[in-house]
């Protein structure tokens, strides 16, 4: 285990996709890398596991919008082939000690909600769950069938939004953001 470094990106990038179930490139991510060390994100903590010099697991901790004030949202991710070993156990133990360290009352984590297998071992390790969410999406490059919407649901766009409605956009989204949500204190 030692701290996540710049030659480190590939790896941490292919675990995280791995863990948030995206397919972000290489390029956007070292994009928001570069815009997060610009903004001296508080808070934020990444380390790698190794095994036989190669990449096998990370954590990273970083502050949230979306989670209890104070909290921390935790990344963990192991290689498939490396389950099972302890790796994620220890990148757990040493990401709590961190969290600790800075005052942290309780750390927050996205599970996919078809990732059974890691709502089961963040349960085993002092996870609850706390939100169940879920990704709908709409293939808008093909044709799609006219939805029938319940009574009282309008669509409309965001032209001439007011600060309210922009703000109740920004809940919907942190609603919507992620899919379940196990937390630990």
């Amino acid at each position: 285990m030692r701290p996540s470094t710049p030659q480190d990106a590939a790896d941490v990038l292919r675990l995280s996709n791995l863990a948030h179930g995206h397919q972000v490139t290489l390029d956007a991510f070292l994009e928001q890398e570069n815009k997060l060390e610009q903004a001296g994100e508080a808070e934020r903590w990444r380390v790698v596991a190794l095994q036989n010099g190669r990449t096998a697991g990370m954590a990273e901790l970083r502050t949230f919008d979306y989670i209890p004030p104070g909290w921390l949202q935790l990344t963990l991710a192991v290689d498939a082939r490396h389950r099972g070993q302890g790796i994620g156990a220890e990148l757990l133990r040493l990401a709590t000690v961190q969290a600790a360290a800075v005052g942290t009352p309780g750390l927050s984590v996205s599970v996919l909600d078809h990732d059974q297998t890691s709502r089961a071992w963040g349960e085993r390790h002092g996870f609850a769950l706390q939100a169940h969410r879920f990704a709908s999406e709409v293939d808008l490059s093909r044709a799609q069938q006219s939805p029938q919407w319940p009574d009282g649901v309008t669509l409309r766009d965001m032209r001439g939004a007011s600060p309210a409605d922009w703000d109740r956009l920004e809940a919907l989204y942190g609603d919507l953001l992620s899919t379940s949500l196990l937390s630990f204190r």
